[in-house]
């Protein structure tokens, strides 16, 4: 939780170079917080965005998406059914 401020932080620096905060999209995906997914649409969409931020946003909200999902859940428990049945 404590890296979720400056990774928010660089990639809504819009002086920060596009790859630093294209690093700051990719990890707050990988965090999987979904009081990030705001953030992380708007840079999606914002016109005239940097493709490699804008192409990064998709799969962090798709990935927080799924971290978040019923369908995620399901398959944890389908993972821990497996592991008891062999």
């Amino acid at each position: 939780d404590a890296a979720i401020k400056p990774l928010r932080d660089v990639l809504s620096d819009l002086k920060e170079d596009p790859m630093c905060r294209h690093e700051a999209a990719e990890a707050l995906g990988a965090l999987g917080k979904a009081s990030d997914l705001e953030l992380l649409k708007y840079f999606r969409d914002r016109e005239g965005e940097e493709v490699v931020v804008t192409e990064t946003c998709e799969i962090a909200i798709d990935r927080i998406e799924w971290a978040n999902s019923q369908a995620r859940e399901t398959e944890k428990l389908r993972q821990r059914f497996d592991t008891l049945l062999f």
